[in-house]
This record gives C-alpha cells, structure tokens and sequence, in this order.
C-alpha cells in the first residue's frame, strides 16, 4: 500500500507544481496588467446623460494594496449634471474566475461589480445592473492604455437595448490629487 502511494505521489506531484507555478504566473501578469493604473491620473471626461452632455475633469489617486495584489482607486469629479461625484473601487483579479473584478462604491448610490478580462492593452469590463422580464439594464467599461501615461476609458450603460448614459474621456498621468481628499 505505501509503495502505491509512493508511486502516485512521484507521478502526481510533478503536474501539481507545473499548474501552480503557471496559475502564478497568470496571477503575476494579470497583477502587473492592473497596476498599470497605479499613481494619479487626471481625465477630460465627456459625458451624455438623459439628453445632456457635460465635459468636467475626473482625478484619480490609485495606490496598490494587500501587498501589490489589488488596485484601490479614489475618484472625485464635478459635473453640472450630477454635482459633487467620489468613489472608492478595488481591483485585482480573482485566480478562480480567472476574471478581473472591479468592485465600487460611490456617494451616487453606485454600489456593484464589473468583470472581465484584459485584451492585449484593453481591460473589457462588464455588469448586469438589472434583468427583469421587461427590461434588461447593463453596463461596459473599457480602460485601453495608449501608452504608460495615457488611457482611454469609456462606460456605457443600456437598458433595453438602448445606450442611456455614456462616458468617455482620456486619462494622463500626473497632476495633483483628487480635490476633496
């Protein structure tokens, strides 16, 4: 019987460390892809909303956490369509999904989570806000990086088949932190 168990250990744990060590690999490369956000970021934001649009500027402070292992980013904003905007969001990816997860709260009542995946320099982020049997409401977000100080990020929320608020904007990095911090 210990010679049985022997042998299966021999030929078992070899592909046990293999699939560790690739599962830590995909780990610390989709880590690196997220701290790409890392430092303070400032957008040019265009945003349409219930037939309006307002331009305003979006200041990001995005600092790591549990020892580089996720994202924590402030955001403040100030927009003549919804006045004084702050949220808080982390990020990091969840090796058992095999999925990045986006989870934020803000002073607007947002309270949810996105996910998706990277696509060469492209996060592709989604969330079902609601799904009923009228209506289905669901959000997209997209952060593509055009280099290591620039992004482009855009939302877009559609409830029933129709795109009801966009945001687009691009983000440099540098300048000061969030107002209100």
């Amino acid at each position: 019987m210990n010679k049985i168990f022997v042998i299966l250990t021999v030929l078992i744990f070899p592909f046990t460390v293999y699939a560790q060590q690739s599962d830590s690999a995909r780990m610390a490369s989709e880590i690196k892809k997220i701290m790409q956000l890392r430092g303070n970021w400032v957008g040019d934001v265009e945003m349409k909303w219930m037939g309006k649009t307002d331009n305003f500027k979006v200041y990001q402070k995005n600092e790591s956490v549990a020892a580089n292992s996720g994202l924590l980013v402030n955001e403040h904003a100030n927009s003549n369509l919804f006045g004084k905007y702050a949220s808080a969001s982390l990020v990091a990816f969840n090796s058992q999904t095999e999925m990045v997860h986006w989870f934020i709260i803000s002073n607007a009542g947002e309270a949810g989570e996105t996910t998706g995946n990277w696509k060469d320099n492209k996060l592709e982020l989604k969330e079902d806000v609601l799904s009923g049997e009228e209506v289905e409401v669901f959000s997209t977000t997209t952060i593509t990086f055009v280099n290591s100080n620039e992004y482009i990020y855009e939302y877009a929320m559609n409830s029933g088949g129709e795109i009801t608020m966009h945001i687009k904007g691009t983000f440099r990095r540098g300048g000061a932190a969030p107002p209100g911090e």
